[in-house]
């Protein structure tokens, strides 16, 4: 069952995920766009 209190999110801007993109990063949502960034203490996760 979905628990929305379990969701969890990147945002995809977010420099610190070093991603480069192909494409320009146009079309979010604004909940996508104001989303935080990583904090700068993140340590990863263990998986």
């Amino acid at each position: 069952a979905y628990h929305p209190e379990a969701e969890g999110m990147l945002n995809a801007a977010d420099p610190r995920l070093n991603i480069a993109w192909p494409l320009p990063i146009n079309d979010l949502s604004e909940r996508d766009r104001e989303h935080p960034f990583i904090a700068q203490n993140f340590q990863g996760v263990i998986l």
